[in-house]
């Protein structure tokens, strides 16, 4: 019987905890690095690795795996601290939001040292990640995502795996998604907005309208009727991933650009998928004096 391969994960927050304990629980060796000792703590009581150091897990590793908090984060530790100790064979799948243009101008790095680096950013958060049913789009040769397919199968499930064409294209998929996520709840945030601060109530537009008030903008409003508006997620963080993509490509996004621009008015005083960031819903019902 074939060994499986050890596999490293760098980045032990919600998602990265979960790919390694997934992978140990389902027999591959893994290893586990992350700059919080608590977080490697709490791994190694489920059958993870605790690595020393990003070079002793990319020593120790087949395939690693990376779930990192930034694009920047992500480029910085690759070319730095990943690709100077990477060795010929060796796989790299990178799973977050990473700028698609900047993924592949690395990725031929990688390529020169014989070693292969692939974009495979999921979509479906903590829940999806514990619970092995992520969305992954995959950048990359159709025979290295059969060399990862087992890997992605465990952190993700086997049924929404999808090739989106060569190494970067899954960056660029994953762009598609958030910014779809992004300016659907952009929009109607807007609308219900606009219906607040004239005096309507959300339940007179969704008698008026009750065909085109469907379950995505019924649980907005539904949050927003509980206070919770500002804690929608308009993806602010990323817009500008895709901004920079656009500009490297000579082509211009500017609705992604003109809602960055409105919410970077704002404090950073909000939360959007976890971190810090100024709330699109809160500048909106600002009285325009205080803007």
């Amino acid at each position: 019987m074939t060994s499986k391969p050890t596999i490293g994960v760098i980045g032990l927050g919600d998602m990265g905890a979960a790919y390694s304990i997934n992978l140990a629980a389902s027999g591959f060796p893994s290893v586990g690095f992350d700059l919080q000792p608590e977080k490697l703590e709490q791994v190694a009581q489920k059958g993870v690795t605790p690595a020393k150091d990003i070079a002793d897990l990319v020593e120790k590793s087949d395939i690693i795996l990376t779930s990192l908090p930034s694009s920047k984060a992500f480029l910085s530790v690759a070319e730095n601290e990943i690709l100077p100790r990477i060795r010929p064979n060796q796989l790299v799948i990178e799973t977050g939001t990473t700028v698609s243009s900047a993924f592949i101008e690395l990725s031929k790095k990688f390529d020169e040292r014989g070693a292969t680096l692939i974009d495979c950013p999921v979509s479906g958060g903590k829940y999806g990640a514990e619970n092995r049913c992520l969305k992954i789009f995959a950048g990359g040769s159709v025979q290295t995502l059969e060399k990862a397919r087992p890997v992605l199968v465990v952190i993700g499930g086997d049924g929404m795996i999808y090739h989106c064409g060569e190494t970067g294209s899954g960056q660029a998929m994953k762009g598609v998604n958030q910014l779809k996520m992004a300016f659907e709840n952009a929009m109607y945030l807007e609308i219900l907005a606009y219906a607040q601060n004239t005096g309507l109530s959300l339940e007179q537009i969704e008698e008026i309208w009750p065909d085109s008030w469907d379950d995505r903008i019924r649980n907005v409003a539904a949050e927003v009727l509980k206070g919770n508006g500002s804690n929608i997620s308009v993806k602010f963080r990323e817009l500008p991933y895709f901004t920079d993509d656009a500009a490297k490509r000579s082509f211009q996004l500017p609705m992604t650009t003109a809602l960055h621009e409105f919410c970077s008015k704002g404090e950073y005083s909000f939360f959007d998928d976890h971190r810090d960031a100024p709330s699109f819903w809160h500048e909106l019902t600002r009285p325009a004096s205080n803007t």
